[in-house]
């Protein structure tokens, strides 16, 4: 490829990143505000930008900000302000909210350049080099052929149906059923070694959820723990934690006092619910039922036989 080509190349690979860029500001924009008129939004993107924004353009804008994410701008014609149409269904579409929520703190992070010694982010190494390949996969309905490390294994190859992806704590997991199998599991992809889509399709089932099956189950393979009703008593500034900060979506305040509150969950409780419980130390106490109890009380006595 020839010198010119390269800057040909380049620059259109930076054109096309401008634009995306401005896509999301403008869903962004209008989705945080709530509602909008173009002058506010001209004067918005002008301070931005450091560009005018014509009419015609932001009507461009807008057809592809539908084509992309599926994000309907409506216009009312009683005030000409512009706001989300049906915000509710965009608060379910979960890849779509966590691309503006990023974008959102991206441009924060690029205006604050001059305090990034101030600025400390966690690192997620597994998104470095699979979660691209992985998301092909998944958008594909590709097996993948992978080989996977665990802690204290030896490694094996696998080909895996992949369903869907979840961070949780700083790890990217990858949801799916390996060939010969029938259940899905979960895999980090910090535990990848080598990732590969084979010229290979399967079938992913019409009625699955992957938000569904994270409410049953969590981080992990946890078909064999049987749902149970969990009450936990939260004290002092945990209370207000977990109000901000669900342990889990079937949460559910049940009980309120001076200092104290109760919480109910429906659930499976996997490794992570009860990390999650011991992480809060004297601050949560389980209530019932007793095997909870039980199973968090060997983990504290066990620890506690360390520092004898």
């Amino acid at each position: 490829m020839t010198q010119a080509n390269v800057i040909f190349v380049k620059n259109n690979i930076e054109m096309g990143a401008q634009l995306f860029k401005k896509y999301l500001w403008i869903a962004n924009h209008v989705r945080t505000t709530g509602r909008i008129t173009f002058r506010e939004l001209q004067s918005s993107w002008e301070k931005t930008f450091e560009s005018p924004l014509s009419r015609r353009t932001f009507i461009h804008n807008k057809e592809k900000i539908q084509e992309l994410f599926d994000i309907n701008i409506a216009c009312d014609r009683r005030t000409n302000e512009y706001y989300i149409e049906n915000p509710e269904d965009l608060k379910r579409q979960n890849e779509v909210n966590w691309i503006l929520n990023s974008f959102s703190v991206l441009m924060g992070l690029i205006d604050s350049r001059k305090i990034s010694n101030r600025i400390v982010l966690d690192e997620v190494p597994s998104s470095k080099y699979h979660l691209n390949t992985v998301l092909k996969g998944i958008k594909q309905n590709k097996v993948l052929k992978i080989i996977y490390q665990p802690f204290s294994c030896e490694a094996f190859e696998m080909n895996l149906n992949p369903y869907f992806v979840q961070l949780s704590a700083n790890r990217w997991y990858l949801y799916g059923v390996r060939e010969g199998d029938a259940k899905i599991k979960a895999y980090a992809l910090d535990r990848f070694k080598k990732t590969e889509i084979l010229n290979k399709t399967f079938i992913m089932p019409n009625d699955f959820s992957a938000e569904t099956y994270l409410q049953h189950n969590g981080v992990g393979q946890y078909e064999n723990i049987d749902y149970c009703k969990i009450t936990l008593r939260a004290y002092s500034k945990q209370i207000d934690l977990l109000k901000s900060l669900p342990l889990h979506p079937s949460q559910t305040e049940t009980k309120t006092g001076e200092g104290v509150a109760e919480f109910t969950y429906n659930l499976r409780p996997t490794t992570k619910f009860y990390s999650d419980i011991l992480a809060a130390g004297i601050y949560i106490k389980v209530l019932h039922p007793a095997f909870v109890r039980e199973h968090i009380a060997k983990i504290i006595h066990k620890t506690a036989t360390y520092y004898k």
